[in-house]
């Protein structure tokens, strides 16, 4: 045999080391699972967030779907701010689940003025979203 090969046969291969999720599993000590939030309490919290960081946002109306018990169902916020710029059309942004923010989220920006619009006008909202008492929440700057 030349020198510096071995033979499969005289190798020794150590076992795989189990990770500690299989030996926890093993011992039938899962770790806990972490908690997820509700999702009133995210969209609470990002509201809280938003309002933080945008100076000029005046107000946040929190959407509520049909079907709001479905963790898929998404987090949908109207933001009125008088610093954005006015487009004359309702145009929502998606965003896909994070750590942070463990639900998808809509969320429309709008001047006062396309606010006033969109009030007197329902329909410029995205399908399935309303202000009624029943479905909608509104937030403002906290003092």
């Amino acid at each position: 045999m030349a020198s510096g090969l071995v033979a499969a046969s005289s190798q020794r291969v150590a076992p795989p080391v189990p990770s500690r999720r299989e030996r926890s599993a093993r011992a039938g000590q899962l770790p806990a699972a972490r908690a997820v939030p509700s999702k009133e309490d995210v969209a609470t919290d990002l509201i809280q967030a938003h309002f933080q960081v945008e100076p000029h946002l005046t107000e946040v109306w929190r959407i509520r779907g049909e079907n709001e018990g479905s963790p898929t169902e998404p987090i949908k916020l109207l933001e009125v701010n008088d610093a954005t710029v006015a487009t004359g059309s309702i145009m929502p942004f998606s965003f896909a689940p994070t750590a942070d923010v463990p639900y998808p989220t809509i969320i429309v920006e709008v001047t006062p003025e396309e606010f006033e619009a969109v009030k007197s006008d329902p329909t410029k909202l995205p399908r399935g979203w309303s202000l009624n008492r029943e479905r909608a929440q509104r937030f403002t700057r906290s003092a």
